[in-house]
């Protein structure tokens, strides 16, 4: 019982952590291309702009993956998880 608890709150931190770093993450980017916009083509600042908004889209895509990984993680131990018990019932039916 307590393993599986364990899975659901790995489960949920990643889900939260995912939320929490995906907004501001989002504001990042929005306010980078806005920036992109505003200033004179070709300048400096649009320059240093194009590469922090390339640094937030490369982020963005490691915290995606890193989300992904968690799920699949979380569910294969938990896949895993149930296959023990399984196992363990049909011992305890043998013996």
């Amino acid at each position: 019982v307590r393993l599986n608890e364990s899975f659901i709150k790995a489960r949920r931190f990643a889900s939260d952590a995912s939320h929490e770093l995906r907004t501001p993450l989002t504001i990042l980017r929005g306010q980078a291309e806005q920036l992109i916009h505003d200033v004179p083509v070709g300048s400096g600042m649009q320059i240093r702009a194009r590469t922090m908004s390339d640094e937030v889209e490369r982020l963005i895509d490691i915290t995606e993956k890193l989300l992904q990984l968690s799920r699949a993680d979380a569910s294969s131990l938990l896949q895993a998880l149930r296959m023990a018990r399984m196992l363990a019932v049909k011992r305890q039916r043998a013996t």
